[in-house]
């Protein structure tokens, strides 16, 4: 792992402390733009540097782009492409993938990365075939696109739309689709009683696209959705009423759906019986299950 590699070396713990000098500056100038860091990384970053970056380096910077950028961000614009050089595949890859690694979602870095973010999405390849560290860079990638489509940058079907292309390029390989459908279900049950009723009709919206493709690995992934209380309780039972419908509620994961259940019992005893009779006419009557 490159920055494993680059903060147990002597030159990346230099360019951390260099970043780590920037926002001890900032604390005490608020509005200084650091030229004691922009202008050593300018020479580091030079096509004749006596130094050049190694590729710890370049993974390291590209982790902490997000940091430059609230230094110094017309400085950082400026040089994203020589931090994410598109001519060099493994140096970009690199970078790139430690952004989106150690980097929440941020809407203004959106908009700085897109081109990056459209690049990954054409290049899907350059991570499907490597290590299984790299393989979960696009599970990465999916939820900061999903992230995206929940604050509108982008609609949830059209031709602009980098939610539908991570999907049109990971066709070959679903997994990817049911991580990132359980993964929206972790966040939402993460979030409470209450939501913004606009991300929660947006994810409604996500669910019923995604039900519509009636993709196995990814309906039986509703777990999370099931117990996520910032969604309308009847809405989730009639949504696993209809998943079970098609056979695909049914996972390693039963015993959580069995608790929700249970907790959604008193308020909606005949959507919870429906769904419990479902389960149960379909279970495999060889097999025994513990139900508290």
């Amino acid at each position: 792992d490159l920055i494993t590699e680059a903060i147990n070396s002597t030159r990346g713990r230099a360019l951390e402390s260099l970043v780590h000098l920037g926002f001890w500056i900032r604390r005490h100038i608020s509005d200084d733009p650091v030229p004691e860091v922009t202008e050593i990384l300018s020479n580091r970053i030079a096509e004749d540097a006596e130094f050049p970056l190694t590729r710890p380096e370049h993974a390291l910077l590209g982790m902490h782009f997000g940091n430059l950028c609230a230094l110094n961000r017309e400085w950082a614009i400026d040089q994203r492409e020589i931090l994410f050089p598109h001519a060099n595949i493994p140096t970009w890859r690199e970078a790139f993938s430690s952004y989106i690694r150690f980097n929440r979602p941020a809407t203004e870095m959106f908009k700085i990365l897109r081109e990056d973010f459209l690049f990954a999405l054409d290049n899907l390849d350059l991570f499907t075939a490597a290590k299984d560290d790299d393989r979960q860079i696009i599970d990465r990638l999916g939820q900061h696109l999903f992230a995206y489509y929940m604050w509108q940058i982008y609609p949830l079907k059209a031709d602009n739309s980098l939610l539908v292309r991570f999907y049109d390029k990971t066709t070959d390989d679903r997994q990817y689709w049911a991580r990132l459908f359980d993964h929206v279900g972790r966040s939402l049950s993460n979030s409470g009683k209450h939501l913004n009723k606009e991300l929660t009709d947006r994810a409604i919206a996500y669910f019923d696209w995604r039900f519509e493709t009636a993709e196995p690995l990814e309906l039986q992934e509703f777990t999370f959705w099931l117990e996520a209380e910032c969604l309308d309780p009847e809405w989730r039972l009639r949504s696993y009423s209809r998943i079970l419908d098609l056979g695909h509620g049914k996972n390693e994961l039963l015993s959580l759906n069995f608790n929700t259940l249970n907790k959604l019992l008193p308020g909606h005893l005949p959507l919870v019986v429906e769904c419990f009779a479902k389960i149960t006419d379909t279970l495999d009557q060889n097999t025994q299950m513990y139900i508290s």
